[in-house]
């Protein structure tokens, strides 16, 4: 019986799972395990910036959109021509407003969920820091 627990100990000793790295040789699970959160971390920061810089490219031609629909245009026109072109203006605004509503849903439903996540994440990670510890 005590060879067979040798060999087992000298198979767990020599093994890479993860399962034996928190204990023994080769006992660096905890640092692979934060260093993996902290990496964790900065791809949320990455994607948050995304998020960010997209609402806020959607926000910036939402407005220059609005300001194109109010832009004169066929005021010699008469019959359907000068309706076509109120018709174009219409759809130029309405698609203003939608790019300002895709923006603001994209800063408070993905840019503050993925902070919200990110804020619960550290505050679950600082726990088991310091219980660790």
């Amino acid at each position: 019986m005590a060879a067979e627990d040798e060999y087992i100990r000298r198979e767990l000793a020599e093994t890479t799972s993860f399962c034996n790295a928190f204990w023994g040789i080769g006992d660096g699970g905890f640092e692979a395990v934060q260093a993996r959160l902290r990496g964790a971390n900065r791809t949320l920061d990455e994607l948050r910036f995304i998020y960010k810089e997209r609402a806020d490219i959607e926000a910036e031609y939402s407005k220059r959109l609005a300001k194109l629909a109010k832009t004169s245009v066929g005021r010699d026109e008469t019959g359907g021509m000068r309706q076509a072109l109120e018709t174009l203006k219409q759809e130029i605004d309405i698609t203003a407003r939608s790019h300002a509503e895709l923006a603001s849903v994209m800063k408070k439903e993905l840019e503050g969920a993925v902070a919200d996540f990110q804020a619960r994440v550290s505050n679950s990670r600082k726990n088991v820091s310091a219980s660790s510890e």
